[in-house]
């Protein structure tokens, strides 16, 4: 999507400060999403400032006012479906259709602007109209004017006139010429056009606050099923006769505080940019923060770990699965795989404790399947089962992440008992959270190159 903005003498200062802004220019921006530690990942297909701006507008005609129009800025914000190893080639190919549009010598900078929150191009250009003086344009005591503030040269042949360049016409058509350009260049279809610019009436910010608004109503319904997640969790605990108190809920919990937080951050900025839209408010009582964990998380499996003799091990037993995820262990230890088969013919237990006939270590056999229900249910169970091992305050338990355990709950249940524990997994909670939107994403890219 692509737009453009005119502005007078007045402001143009601050235009090309906000365009060539560095980290640490000593400059107060009043655009809240630009993150400061990213700026230096800014970059220039053409560098100017102020002055070479003055020095254009010497050769050109125009009055010296601060209310005249003479300068102005097209934005083009990186297509989702444009590949990353593309997106320069991307801004090169419009800032090439702009400069011929509107001359080369007329464009002060393009800058792209990686630290917001999607890639864009910020190109500033004056707008020139060539050709002989009109009087359809400027009255001939305009023309008097000038000639009486430059009395050493001629009246020249460009003029400054935003008004004749960037007119209606241009704005109608200037999305499907940038959409053939584009194209022609990267060989392969991109959405520079989507609806919104085909009918015309919407700018690049009124169309951010409606993705604004649609991420908004994502975060609502996210909450509104953790939050079912969570009652859930308690009516299963009440069904097998365990207090809820003694039940640590904060990885529910902490993922809707997390989103609540988002959410404000989005409400702020269509607040921000003095919107209309109006989102129901989420009150939600701040969350204590989960004290010291006695839990150590890493990335990767216990079955690459050197485990202590008198440690508890668990070990995933997939329904579905002839193999565990640490059949590792299992192969390596005869005695584990006596247990392991022990385990899988007990079809009445879905927890199976039991100690090793060669060392002082206990394994822990959690049954599990594609039902998230049953998994949440067994891990509950787990919580009551633990009670029973010998001496486990004195042992290191050492877990994977179960494959289906969506919220943690695991972690939660050893670090709300003070249990010691080497806790691995294989991706962060927020990657596997977010995974269904990175997918609907994938779906709608799809669908535009359909």
């Amino acid at each position: 999507m692509a737009e453009i903005k005119k502005f007078k003498t007045a402001a143009v200062g601050a235009i090309f400060r906000h365009a060539n802004r560095t980290a640490r220019d000593g400059h107060t921006h009043s655009n809240e999403s630009i993150d400061l530690n990213r700026t230096k990942f800014n970059y220039h297909l053409k560098n100017g400032d102020v002055a070479d701006w003055r020095e254009r507008l010497d050769d050109v005609f125009h009055l010296k006012r601060k209310d005249i129009i003479t300068f102005a800025e097209a934005v083009v914000t990186l297509p989702e479906d444009v590949r990353p190893e593309d997106e320069r080639a991307f801004f090169q190919s419009c800032y090439d259709f702009f400069s011929k549009d509107f001359k080369e010598q007329n464009v002060m900078y393009a800058v792209v602007h990686k630290d917001e929150v999607t890639p864009h191009l910020h190109l500033g250009f004056i707008p020139v109209a060539e050709g002989d003086f009109d009087f359809q344009y400027r009255a001939k005591s305009v023309l008097e004017k000038w000639k009486a503030e430059n009395s050493d040269k001629e009246v020249p042949k460009e003029r400054v006139c935003a008004k004749e360049v960037i007119n209606r016409y241009y704005l109608q058509t200037m999305h499907e010429r940038l959409q053939a350009h584009v194209d022609d260049d990267l060989g392969y279809h991109v959405s520079v056009m989507n609806g919104a610019t085909l009918h015309g009436n919407k700018t690049v910010l009124e169309m951010k606050v409606n993705t604004l608004e649609e991420k908004e109503k994502k975060l609502q319904k996210s909450i509104k099923e953790i939050q079912s997640d969570a009652k859930v969790v308690k009516e299963i605990l009440k069904s097998t006769g365990i207090s809820p108190d003694k039940f640590d809920l904060y990885p529910l919990l902490q993922q809707i505080e997390m989103l609540q937080e988002r959410n404000r951050t989005l409400m702020n900025i269509i607040i921000n940019n003095n919107l209309s839209f109006k989102p129901s408010e989420i009150r939600a009582k701040p969350l204590e923060r989960i004290k010291s964990s006695s839990v150590s998380v890493y990335q990767g499996s216990c079955v690459d770990e050197k485990i202590p003799d008198n440690a508890v091990v668990f070990i995933e037993l997939p329904k579905n699965k002839k193999e565990s995820p640490q059949q590792k262990l299992i192969n390596e230890d005869f005695d584990l795989r006596n247990h392991v088969a022990f385990a899988r013919r007990a079809e009445d237990e879905n927890i199976v404790i039991k100690k090793s006939r060669v060392s002082e270590k206990v394994f822990v056999m959690i049954k599990t399947d594609d039902n998230e229900q049953n998994t949440i249910t067994r891990l509950i169970e787990m919580e009551t089962a633990l009670r029973e091992i010998e001496h486990l305050h004195e042992r290191k338990i050492y877990m994977d992440r179960l494959s289906n355990d969506k919220y943690n709950l695991a972690k939660s249940i050893l670090a709300s008992n003070e249990l010691q524990a080497s806790y691995f997994e294989q991706k962060s909670v927020l990657d596997k959270f977010f995974a269904d939107e990175d997918k609907e994403k994938e779906n709608n890219n799809k669908k535009i190159k359909e």
